[in-house]
C-alpha cells in the first residue's frame, strides 16, 4: 500500500475526467489566436547591455523564462482537475455476515435469581445479558438488532453493524420494563417484520424467553408461520432452572412440578422455521447454546479481493502551485534587471 501510494507505476495511471486533458493547449491556442497575446515590450537600453524585444512576463512567444512556467502551472492544473487515479494493491473485503434478530424476554419472571455469574447467584436477565454480550462480540460482521419484550414488544435496537450501541443498549434493559406478561408471538412477529424489510439471503432470529406466551395478539405458531413465508429461521431457547427449594443456602429440586417455559411451543417454532430449540438450565448451558449457534450460523468471508482506488490528483497540483510560484519569482526577477 504505501509503495503504491507514493510511487504509482504511470502506466496503471488513469483519469476520472479524462477530456479535461484537452485544456492543456488552450493558452498556446489563445495566443496563437488573439492578436493582443502577441503584443511585445519595446526594445530597451540599459547601460553596458542592450535587450531588444523583450518579451511580457507570461508570452508563449519564445517557450522559455516565466512564460514556459506558467504554461507548465496551467498543464498541471489541468491533469489534477482531470482526476488521476491509479489502484492499489488487492486487500481482502470485511466478513459477510447475516441479518440476526436478538428476540428478549424481559417479563416480570426474567427477575428470578437462580441463576449463577461468576460464583455469584444473579437473576435470569443479568446472566442472559452476560452471554449475549459475549455473542455479540464474536459476531463482527452480522447487522443486528435486539427486540424486547414483556406484556408488549419494543425495537431496542434497528439493525445495525455497530455491535457497540447494541451492546449498549442491551445492558440497559431490566426486567419489567416493557410489562410484565409475556408476549412472545408479537415479538416474534415484529422482529420477522424487520427482517423482512431487507433483501438479504440470510435472516435469523434467536429467541431467549423463560415462559409462556401470556399476552400480545399472535400466538406462537402463528407467529412461525409468519416467519416461514419470510424465509426466516429461529432459534428459541427456553431459559431457566428447574423448579426448586432453597434451603439453608443449598437448591433442592422440586419433583413433579411443571417447568414455567412452553417447550413445545418452542419447539413448534424451530421446527417450521428449519431452526431449532435449545433448553438452558444454568448460565453454562446458555454459553453452550450460543456457541452452537455460532458454529451454525457462521459468518461467510468472502473469496474475492478488491483493489482500492488511490487518488493521485494533490501531485499535479502540488506541481502546479510550485510552476506558478516560480513563474511568478521569475518574473519579478527580470523586471528588476531590466529596470
Amino acid at each position: 500500500m504505501f509503495e503504491a501510494f507514493w510511487l504509482p507505476n504511470w502506466r496503471d495511471i488513469t483519469f476520472e475526467l479524462p477530456q479535461l486533458l484537452w485544456l492543456i493547449p488552450l493558452p498556446l491556442l489563445v495566443y496563437l489566436l488573439v492578436p493582443a497575446a502577441k503584443a511585445r515590450v519595446a526594445a530597451l537600453r540599459v547601460p553596458y547591455e542592450e535587450v531588444k524585444n523583450v518579451q511580457s512576463g507570461f508570452s508563449l512567444g519564445k517557450g522559455k523564462g516565466p512564460g514556459l512556467l506558467a504554461w507548465l502551472a496551467w498543464a498541471c492544473l489541468c491533469v489534477a482537475a482531470a482526476l488521476p487515479r491509479v489502484y492499489g494493491p488487492p486487500v481482502n473485503p470485511p466478513a459477510l455476515g447475516r441479518d440476526l434478530m436478538m428476540v428478549l424476554d424481559l417479563s416480570a419472571s426474567m427477575s428470578s435469581e437462580d441463576m449463577i455469574v461468576g460464583a455469584e447467584h444473579v437473576d435470569r436477565l443479568t446472566a442472559a445479558k452476560a452471554v449475549l454480550g459475549e455473542f455479540l462480540n464474536q459476531r463482527e460482521g452480522d447487522r443486528i438488532g435486539l427486540v424486547v419484550f414483556g406484556t408488549n414488544a419494543y425495537v431496542m435496537t434497528p439493525l445495525t453493524r455497530d455491535l457497540k450501541t447494541v451492546n449498549e443498549q442491551l445492558a440497559s434493559t431490566a426486567h419489567s420494563m416493557a410489562g410484565p406478561a409475556t408476549s412472545i408471538g408479537d415479538a416474534i412477529a415484529l422482529a420477522v417484520k424487520r427482517l423482512d424489510e431487507e433483501n438479504v439471503p440470510q435472516k435469523v432470529v434467536i429467541l431467549l424467553t423463560d415462559g409462556y406466551t401470556t399476552a400480545g395478539r399472535l400466538t406462537p405458531d402463528e407467529a412461525a408461520d409468519i416467519a416461514a413465508r419470510a424465509g426466516v429461521k429461529i432459534y428459541t431457547i427456553g431459559f431457566g432452572d428447574d423448579p426448586s427449594l432453597t434451603l439453608f443456602g443449598f437448591r433442592i429440586p422440586i419433583g413433579g412440578q411443571q417447568v414455567d417455559i412452553d417447550e413445545a411451543a418452542l419447539q413448534r417454532m424451530a421446527k417450521a422455521t428449519n431452526g431449532k430449540f435449545y433448553r438452558a438450565r444454568e448460565t453454562q448451558e446458555l454459553l453452550n447454546i450460543y456457541n452452537d449457534i455460532q458454529r451454525l450460523e457462521p459468518i461467510t468471508r468472502q473469496t474475492k479481493t478488491v483493489r482500492p482506488v488511490i487518488s493521485l490528483y494533490y501531485w499535479p497540483l502540488s506541481l502546479a502551485f510550485g510552476f506558478a510560484l516560480s513563474a511568478f519569482l521569475l518574473n519579478g526577477l527580470l523586471k528588476r534587471r531590466i529596470a
